[in-house]
C-alpha cells in the first residue's frame, strides 16, 4: 500500500520577485517494499498489483525531481500519473500537490491554486466514501474467517496536545493547508485566511502561516499574540 511521510519546505519565489518565501508541507510517497527489488519479485506481482507498483514508483520519481529542483521534470511526471484514471484516492491527491509545489517555483502560481482545487479534494472525499460504503457492504456479505481485531487507534480527544503536535497531517489537510500557501503567494490573504479556518490542530507549519499572513497585512499586535499563545517569544 501507499504509506506517506511529511515534509516541511519553503516555495521561494524567484529573484525579483516581491513575494515571500512561505512554508509548505510536502506529502513523500513511499513504497512498503525493498529498496532493490530484484526481477523474481516483479514476475510474480499480478497484472493489478504490477500497475500499482509503477504508480507508486512514479510518485517516487516525482518527488525526487522536486527535491533535485527539477521542476519542469516533477509536473511532467506527477501530470502523467494524474491523465491515468486508474490512478485514484491518496495517490491522486499527493500528485495534483506535487503539481502544485513544482507550478509555485515555475512562477505559475495562478494554475498551482487551480490544481489544489477545493473540487478535488470533493471527488477525493466522494470517492472514498464510495469505497467504505462498497467494503462495509461487503463485510455484511460475506463471512468473516477470523475474529474482529481491536482497533490500536486511540479514541478521539485521547491524545496529549504535546503528542499531537508530533503527528503528520493528516493527507487532506495538507492539501488545504498547501492551497492556503499558494493564495498566500499569489498575494489572496483572506482566501489563505479562509482555508487556515478550516484547518484544526495541524501544528507549527499553520501557525507560522498565519503570523505570516498577519505581518503582510499590517496587523502586527495579532501576530505577536498568536506567537505567545504558541510560546514562540523568546524568554518564554
Amino acid at each position: 500500500d501507499l504509506q506517506t511521510r511529511h515534509e516541511t519546505v519553503v516555495a521561494t519565489p524567484a529573484a525579483g520577485s516581491d513575494n515571500e518565501p512561505v512554508v509548505t508541507t510536502r506529502a513523500t510517497a513511499g513504497i512498503s517494499t525493498a529498496s532493490s527489488v530484484p526481477d523474481t519479485l516483479v514476475s510474480l506481482l499480478k497484472d493489478d498489483e504490477l500497475l500499482r507498483f509503477k504508480r507508486h514508483v512514479q510518485l517516487c520519481m516525482a518527488f525526487c525531481a522536486l527535491g533535485m529542483e527539477d521542476w519542469i521534470g516533477a509536473l511532467t511526471t506527477a501530470r502523467e500519473l494524474l491523465n491515468n484514471p486508474a490512478v485514484r484516492g491518496d495517490a491522486r491527491l499527493i500528485a495534483h500537490m506535487y503539481c502544485a509545489e513544482a507550478l509555485v517555483y515555475l512562477q505559475r502560481v495562478a494554475e498551482a491554486v487551480q490544481e489544489l482545487s477545493p473540487a478535488k479534494l470533493a471527488e477525493f472525499a466522494a470517492q472514498q466514501a464510495a469505497e467504505n460504503d462498497g467494503e462495509s457492504k461487503a463485510k455484511l456479505t460475506t463471512p468473516s474467517s477470523s475474529p474482529p481485531m481491536a482497533s490500536s487507534t486511540a479514541p478521539a480527544g485521547a491524545t496529549s496536545a504535546a503528542s499531537a503536535g508530533r503527528q503528520p497531517m493528516p493527507l487532506t489537510k495538507m492539501f488545504v493547508f498547501n492551497l492556503a500557501c499558494a493564495h498566500s503567494i499569489k498575494g489572496d490573504f483572506d482566501l489563505a485566511l479562509h482555508c487556515l479556518e478550516q484547518l484544526q490542530d495541524v501544528g507549527m507549519p499553520a501557525v507560522l502561516l498565519d503570523v505570516y499572513i498577519k505581518l503582510k497585512t499590517g496587523d502586527v499586535p495579532s501576530a505577536v499574540e498568536a506567537l505567545r499563545n504558541k510560546r514562540m517569544m523568546p524568554g518564554q
